[in-house]
């Protein structure tokens, strides 16, 4: 391995090392600073955190990459960072990345009301449950 490959591995590492200690709201901000996601056999880990399709994912299940199983489709094993400062429109959540208390979205478009999760773990709707939900 030549020496430029190896000091740029090491400054990879040393990047991802700073950004795992990012909040969701930092590393949404700051998408450019994340790997873009691969399905050539790269082993991820729980935690690791990917680009893919301009969003932010978080690996939930430590494993070797493939084709078939990127971060938009395979939910088991990822699971999108939602929030950040822009608002943006409501999106289903799964149980491993629902809204936290101050998150806020659109609903149920963006030309619509905005609405703040004020719990934490939110994976309802402001219809489904609106005792989570304040208009703002």
């Amino acid at each position: 391995m030549n020496k430029y490959l190896h000091r740029a591995r090491r400054m990879r590492e040393q990047l991802n090392n700073i950004t795992s200690k990012f909040t969701d709201e930092e590393a949404v901000n700051n998408k450019e600073l994340y790997q873009n996601w691969s399905g050539n056999g790269l082993q991820v880990i729980v935690n690791d955190v990917y680009l893919y399709n301009e969003d932010l994912y978080r690996v939930i299940q430590s494993h070797v990459t493939q084709k078939e199983w990127t971060p938009d489709v395979a939910a088991g094993l990822y699971a999108k960072i939602l929030v950040g400062d822009e608002i943006k429109e409501w999106e289903q959540p799964d149980s491993t990345n629902g809204y936290m208390i101050g998150d806020k979205v659109y609903f149920p478009t963006k030309n619509d009301s905005v609405y703040e999760s004020v719990i934490d773990n939110n994976i309802w709707s402001p219809t489904a449950y609106p005792a989570g939900w304040k208009k703002v």
